[in-house]
């Protein structure tokens, strides 16, 4: 899997790039084969074929 996460404050988006490694090694522990994992700040680019996705992860479920 492949993601890009973003986030509207710069410290958010700092914070989620502190802990991208934690994500990423829970989501292998769970058998996913990770590739890119990346965090910007602002918004995301949205065009015609773009489709925004937004979900959240319970990694207590």
């Amino acid at each position: 899997m492949s993601s890009q996460l973003w986030a509207q404050n710069s410290a958010t988006a700092h914070l989620i790039d502190l802990e991208l490694g934690h994500l990423r090694e829970r989501l292998l522990a769970i058998g996913l084969t990770v590739k890119d994992l990346t965090c910007h700040q602002g918004a995301p680019p949205q065009g015609e074929k773009t489709s925004l996705q937004q979900r959240w992860i319970d990694d207590l479920a």
